[in-house]
């Protein structure tokens, strides 16, 4: 996976993975960003996509560059894209990006 999928993919997870509207009943979590971000960069590098360790460091620098922007952007859609507690646990628990995928 190129670095930037792997910004996608965080993208995506951290600011899309719950619907934008307020469900009557449902528990939404609050989430922490900086943990999230970092669980994330961390199973994204784990995974490496098949590429050397040089690449995977080099990918993992360019996302570990990038956290504070991650950061900043989950902070800034967390009112309106909210994660369930399921959802959120989910992510937290999950150590790859295909288990990642199952948390929606």
């Amino acid at each position: 996976m190129k670095p930037y999928s792997l910004v996608a993919v965080l993208v995506v997870m951290i600011g899309g993975a719950a619907c934008g509207h307020d469900d009557p009943g449902t528990a939404y979590a609050e989430v922490d960003c900086g943990r999230m971000t970092d669980h994330m960069i961390d199973v994204l590098a784990r995974e490496g996509g098949g590429r050397g360790a040089s690449e995977v460091q080099a990918a993992r620098d360019k996302l570990v560059a990038q956290r504070q922007a991650l950061v900043t952007g989950c902070l800034k859609d967390r009112p309106t894209r909210r994660l369930t507690e399921r959802q959120y646990t989910c992510l937290l628990d999950a150590e790859t990006t295909e288990a990642m995928s199952h948390c929606q």
